[in-house]
């Protein structure tokens, strides 16, 4: 895409993406993903190349209930940086909608912030106990990050539709593949194929009024259907 080289495993999952050869030396980044038995993130390492050699900028793992992350860990000591608590998604159920608007507040440090969200369950906003603001945010229809403002809003994660953000790529990753909102679309095609429609890379069917749960097509995802078969086979 003129940025990124990107690796994929045999299960058609992201595991890497490099700065492309020509990119100016100083931006030049690598990301690493791993996953586990069940296809989820595990571990995400961040890189920086300017110097001609990868030096290790962050280094997470990520500790699960499901498919809820529960916990961020410093990979090097095991050390906790961020936890989460998850209530009900948009579904009015624990997971029906992917966890989209599913979470309540995350804790860094001594100090917890409370979620904010827009009808789509993009997180808009996080306050402190005490009412402040300390982090607001904008999107386009698909997804692409106009604003981030406060002191919290780039230490917290989870943001357009209640997704992860990874902030040296600008992809937001789902569960079952990463979106470009910079694109519009997805890189990888829909990991159930033509179950989920026709256009294997588009983004909620194109229409930004959509709902994306986990990354397989909207349109069979949050009937549940095609993504109970991906799950059994």
């Amino acid at each position: 895409d003129g940025r990124w080289v990107y690796t994929w495993d045999a299960e058609n999952r992201l595991v890497k993406v490099e700065s492309v050869g020509t990119s100016p030396a100083a931006s030049k980044r690598k990301v690493e993903w791993v996953y586990d038995p069940r296809g989820r993130r595990v571990q995400q390492t961040t890189y920086d190349l300017s110097g001609g050699s990868a030096v290790v900028t962050e280094n997470l793992k990520f500790v699960y209930d499901g498919w809820k992350c529960l916990a961020e860990l410093n990979a090097t000591n095991n050390a906790l940086v961020r936890h989460y608590a998850w209530g009900l998604d948009l579904s009015g159920t624990m997971d029906g909608a992917g966890g989209v608007g599913g979470l309540l507040w995350m804790r860094s440090g001594p100090a917890v912030y409370f979620c904010q969200y827009d009808g789509n369950g993009n997180v808009v906003g996080l306050v402190q106990g005490n009412g402040a603001q300390v982090a607001v945010y904008e999107y386009d229809p698909f997804g692409r990050t106009l604003r981030a403002t406060g002191s919290q809003a780039k230490n917290n994660p989870f943001r357009f539709s209640t997704k992860r953000a990874n902030d040296t790529t600008d992809f937001v990753l789902y569960e079952y593949r990463v979106y470009d909102p910079n694109a519009g679309r997805w890189p990888s095609r829909d990991p159930i194929d033509e179950v989920g429609g026709i256009n294997l890379y588009g983004f909620v069917g194109n229409n930004p009024n959509g709902k994306e749960g986990n990354g397989v097509s909207s349109k069979q995802a949050m009937g549940k259907q095609a993504m109970g078969s991906y799950l059994n086979s």
